[in-house]
């Protein structure tokens, strides 16, 4: 028997690359859509650790650790754990209990609570991923499956960096429009670019199945639904500012036109006692020389 726990730990600061190489799975990471893999880098080290990289060069840009030893929380802070069972045995309540201990420090998940599939079982929680098989390359089904679980604790880091920043900007004090709508666009594009409700390639069939029983477990379409309802509310507020904004410039230019034709209107008033005095003076000659005749 084979049993293995690792930890998924969100990086606090960058680590160095040094002595990493690209991890491979059975080959060539490529059952996530295309946009993901081209944006997303995952290596390993010689101890088998890995470091995992979404969503790269973006402010929301999220890093992951994946260890089977406790690290320093200063540096790594952990979001979940994964735990496999490779054996040649029969799946039993005795490797159920020692799953749940890796996961819980409990006894809590029982045998029956595993999903049955036809080449392992397997558990998910919010605590972590339990995995049993009696076939040896099921362990890189795990992994894979490790790679999912990667995704969607970097999706939730990534909406929840952004719904704080927009909240942020929202709710200040002296709200600056233009940050505010770079960064509402930047959002846009997060969500119409690498988010993917299913982003599993359609022909990975047990995949896109491990895949909705993480999103019911962490709800990640549900976050992604309440960004899209945010970024409707901000795109609310820079509609009326637009609004707003341009109101504000037909005021300015009604009130320069005002003020233009009340210039034109006191020249014309100027031309007229200027033309009424000539004419008067015209008169006033005229009228001398008719007296003088």
């Amino acid at each position: 028997m084979k049993h293995q726990t690792f930890k998924i730990y969100k990086l606090n600061k960058k680590i160095s690359k040094d002595g990493f190489k690209q991890l491979e799975i059975g080959g060539k990471i490529s059952f996530l859509k295309d946009v993901l893999l081209k944006n997303c880098s995952f290596l390993v080290n010689e101890r088998g650790e890995w470091l995992l990289n979404f969503f790269a060069d973006k402010s929301y840009e999220q890093s992951l650790f994946i260890s089977q030893d406790d690290l320093d929380f200063k540096v790594y802070r952990r979001l979940t754990t994964a735990s496999i069972i490779i054996s040649s045995s029969e799946f039993s309540d005795n490797d159920a209990e020692k799953l749940s201990m890796a996961i819980r420090q409990s006894k809590s998940i029982k045998r029956n609570d595993f999903i049955e599939y036809p080449s392992h079982y397997s558990h998910i929680d919010g605590r972590g991923l339990s995995f049993f098989s009696k076939i040896d390359n099921q362990q890189d089904n795990f992994y894979r499956q490790l790679i999912l679980l990667s995704l969607a604790y970097s999706y939730l880091g990534a909406i929840e960096f952004i719904t704080n920043k927009l909240a942020e900007k929202v709710s200040c004090q002296d709200c600056n429009i233009d940050e505010l709508n770079k960064l509402y666009i930047e959002a846009a594009k997060f969500n119409s670019v690498f988010f993917f409700h299913q982003p599993v390639l359609i022909d990975k069939a047990s995949l896109t199945e491990m895949w909705k029983e993480i999103d019911k477990i962490l709800e990640v379409n549900t976050s992604s639904d309440e960004l899209l309802e945010q970024l409707s509310n901000v795109y609310y507020i820079l509609n009326l500012d637009s609004e707003n904004k341009k109101i504000e410039k037909e005021k300015i230019q009604h009130a320069k036109q005002e003020k233009w034709n009340f210039v034109f209107a006191i020249i014309g008033i100027f031309i007229g006692i200027i033309e009424l005095l000539k004419w008067n003076e015209h008169d006033q000659h005229h009228h001398h020389r008719y007296r003088l005749r």
